[in-house]
């Protein structure tokens, strides 16, 4: 295991060269709904769960373990994201689409945020995780953020948001500038896409 490790942090630099230019290319197209930005997600969920599980501190392994959970999750529902949005891109005649979101999933998720957030910066804050806070807070918003996503809910990128301003000062501590590069362009894609999705979504039933 060490032998892996220690070849992927040499390679490092490649790896998260790979996720920057992967992931940009998969910010424009999420913004304009291309169907072809979940296999771009694919390749830079991967690379980026690569960085966060060799991540080191002070010369020591310490995995940044929501970071790497989170890519296994955006990974899921990429693949779910590739099936349903067939479905939507149908009803909505291949336009960009919205789906509603119903008040009891808003409120259901309001409640969940409330309790899962600090329930699980408490968990990593024992843990060997040099950064319990900034992983809990983007690990349940991004978690939220995908599943949205998923369902094409406009409510998806005021998540992102979030999440992804606590994950560039996640890296930013880490000292991991391509990929703080990296999650500074998915906030300003997040807004943009906000700003796009309210003025040209169509609304479907999903």
């Amino acid at each position: 295991m060490d032998i892996i490790i220690n070849w992927l942090r040499g390679a490092d630099f490649w790896i998260q060269a790979i996720s920057l230019v992967s992931g940009i290319i998969y910010m424009v197209m999420q913004v304009f709904q291309h169907r072809w930005m979940w296999y771009l997600n694919l390749v830079t969920c991967s690379t980026a769960l690569i960085v966060a599980a060799i991540n080191s501190q002070d010369g020591e392994w310490a995995p940044l373990w929501a970071q790497t959970g989170l890519n296994v999750w955006f990974m899921a529902m990429a693949l779910w994201g590739i099936f349903h949005w067939k479905k939507l891109e149908a009803e909505s005649n291949g336009e960009l689409h919205v789906v509603k979101l119903p008040r009891r999933k808003l409120l259901f998720s309001a409640i969940l945020l409330a309790v899962c957030t600090p329930a699980v910066c408490h968990f990593y804050s024992i843990t060997n995780d040099p950064s319990p806070v900034l992983e809990g807070i983007s690990f349940v918003f991004s978690i939220m953020g995908a599943w949205y996503l998923s369902c094409s809910h406009l409510e998806n990128w005021h998540l992102w948001i979030a999440a992804d301003i606590a994950v560039a000062l996640l890296f930013a501590r880490q000292g991991d500038w391509l990929m703080t590069a990296l999650y500074l362009c998915y906030i300003v894609s997040a807004i943009v896409g906000l700003v796009i999705w309210k003025r040209k979504g169509v609304l479907v039933q999903g």
